[in-house]
Order: C-alpha cells, then structure tokens, then sequence
C-alpha cells in the first residue's frame, strides 16, 4: 500500500481500493458497490453498509478501521459529491462521476500489484480477499468471525481458509520436527552426589 502515490485522486482513490479489500476482505464487486452514504457511524465506529455478491440490498454491516475512515476523507476532500454518489469513481476526462465497474476495479488492483514486482496470473484482486481471510487465520480470528466478516453463507467456505493455513505453517510447525529436537537432545551426563 506504501507504494501507491497518493498526490492524485487516482492515486488516493487506488490506495482506499486496495485498503478496503484488504483489512475487511471486500470483493470487488462489493467495492464497486459502495456509495458514500453508505459509512455511517455506529457505536462510536465507522461502518459500511455492504451489498454482497448475489444481493440486492445492503443488509450486511462491517467496521472499518481508522486508516479506512482517513483513506476515504483524503479522498473525497477535494471532491463535489452527493451523498447517494459511488464512492470510487473515474477520473478518466469525459466520465463525470461514473462509478467503477468490478473488472475495472480489478484491473487497477491487478496493475498496483505489477508495479510492485507482483506479476503472475494467479494472484488477482480476489488474492487480496484470500490474504485477509488467511491473515485472520493465522492470527486466531474464530471461523465464525471470518464466516461473517467475509460474508460466507456458511463455515465451509470460510474454512478453505483454515486449510490453506496449516498447510502454509505444516513445514515449519510439524509435529515431527518437534519430535526430531527432542531424541536429538543430548542426554546431560549423571553426577553422583556426594
């Protein structure tokens, strides 16, 4: 995320892109949904109100993070907008306020990842949601937790996640590694007591 130049509105609206679909695992068709009504405020929190895939209303409700919260006002600062507008929006010349469509988020989450040194087509936009999942994973985020912050229907799809997990930390965390250190010990030699 650091390396994304910020001093252009493109720049800050790719940076609050990236942001969303990492910390808050948000797909990018979920992004591409986002108006600017939809943060809203609860219990002191900033929260969005998202419209998942295969819906058609905004029922589900995620917190953001304060670098979001600051993300989105650096953003919208130098910007006209109405409160029913698309949050990410074009600046191409000629597309007064047209809201991004999801391929076209996904090409400039697919470009940011270039620029960094990132090029296989195996690692996409939808990586970013995959990285989220597994960073909750690894760092003892409940499945329940993830099932819901992800929007999974049910706990396995979320539990993908958990495998992918362990199969990452089987290597260096295997039981037999343990268990090689521990016949591997020498033995600390008997002194009699005198």
């Amino acid at each position: 995320m650091d390396s994304i130049d910020t001093s252009t509105v493109a720049g800050k609206r790719d940076k609050l892109i990236v942001a969303l679909m990492l910390t808050n695992g948000l797909r990018a068709c979920e992004v591409a949904r986002i108006d600017i009504r939809d943060f809203d405020t609860y219990n002191g929190r900033t929260v969005i109100h998202i419209q998942r895939k295969g819906k058609v209303d905004k029922r589900d409700t995620v917190a953001v993070p304060e670098m979001i919260t600051e993300l989105v006002e650096d953003y919208i600062a130098g910007r006209d907008f109405v409160e029913d507008e698309p949050l990410v929006i074009s600046h191409a010349h000629g597309s007064h306020r047209q809201r991004l469509a999801k391929v076209t988020i996904s090409a400039i989450v697919k470009r940011r990842l270039r620029e960094i040194g990132i090029d296989r087509p195996d690692i996409t936009a939808h990586s970013l949601r995959h990285t989220c999942g597994s960073l909750m994973v690894e760092n003892g985020v409940d499945v329940e937790t993830i099932k819901d912050m992800l929007g999974h229907s049910d706990t396995q799809t979320t539990r993908i996640y958990i495998e992918m997990a362990q199969q990452r930390r089987l290597p260096e965390r295997s039981p037999s590694n343990l268990i090689a250190r521990l016949i591997a010990k020498p033995k600390k030699s008997r002194r009699k007591k005198r």
